[in-house]
């Protein structure tokens, strides 16, 4: 975020933080779920629901972490594809 202020990317952090408040809305009902039942309850089996279907949320979770912890490696390629795509300008 620092970077961001200092090379004047005010739209750009608003971006960053608006997506990362998306993602936390959208992993909260797992939040809820693993931590916020009454005791001595069991979380409620949804039988509609199929267990796949939280595997894409586990993987922005963990994209989301891990791209906060150590972004270098992505950021590096998008500056290699945009060289290439540039013509290396």
């Amino acid at each position: 975020m620092r970077a961001l202020i200092a090379e004047d990317m005010i739209l750009v952090m608003i971006l960053v933080l608006v997506s990362s408040a998306l993602s936390v809305a959208y992993l909260w009902k797992i939040v809820e779920i693993l931590w916020h039942r009454p005791e001595g309850k069991e979380a409620p089996l949804h039988t509609t629901e199929a267990p796949a279907l939280y595997i894409p949320l586990w993987i922005l979770a963990i994209a989301n972490l891990w791209l906060g912890v150590a972004p270098t490696p992505l950021v590096d390629a998008a500056n290699r594809a945009a060289m290439h795509l540039l013509g290396g300008l």
